[in-house]
């Protein structure tokens, strides 16, 4: 610790030059650092946030934490809705087969089993697995496909939680800007 008049200042929060406890890190190395301790950062190289450890998981602003209720895996990067079968202290999310379901709350992060925590993109640019070929721009929305998303086409009017920033042909994962919403009952 270093004395700044009556401040002590933990010098270890910026101690390897880069302004970060854990300095620059893509997405994938920040989930494979260990040994952190509450409020250290790091900054995600691959989508530009600055990610804080919260005792359990690395989280960032455009995050909330839901526990997956769907009775299976929720993949890295596929889309959630909102969910029931959760206790009075938690709120839990499923992923669904329902094109355009208005419930969506947003993208997993990383891979969670069922009864574990999911951290779910809410908005900023992220990933997203799709159902089948999506080109820039399109309006996303679920699929029938459980945890995809497809293109819109202008077939639903809710349910649209953001817009392909990338193309692929055939399913896939593209890049994406979601969108906060209103219609989210």
């Amino acid at each position: 610790m270093e004395l700044i008049g009556t401040l002590k200042v933990n010098m270890a929060w910026i101690g390897n030059g880069r302004g970060y406890t854990y300095g620059l890190n893509t997405l994938t190395q920040i989930f494979s650092i260990v040994g952190m301790q509450i409020g250290e950062t790091v900054y995600c190289t691959d989508h530009n946030r600055v990610f804080t450890y919260n005792g359990a998981q690395w989280v960032c602003d455009d995050f909330v934490i839901m526990v997956n209720r769907s009775a299976s895996t929720i993949n890295q990067w596929d889309v959630v809705v909102a969910g029931t079968g959760g206790t009075a202290t938690e709120i839990s999310c499923t992923t669904t087969a329902t094109s355009g379901n208005p419930g969506v709350v947003g993208v997993a992060v990383a891979t969670a089993t069922t009864g574990s925590n999911v951290l779910i993109a809410v908005k900023g640019n992220w990933k997203c697995n799709v159902a089948a070929s999506t080109s820039t721009g399109a309006d996303l929305t679920t699929s029938t496909t459980v945890g995809k998303a497809q293109n819109n086409a202008g077939s639903f009017s809710e349910g649209v939680f953001g817009y392909a920033t990338t193309s692929v042909s055939g399913s896939g994962t593209v890049n994406c800007i979601i969108t906060t919403r209103k219609e989210l009952n």
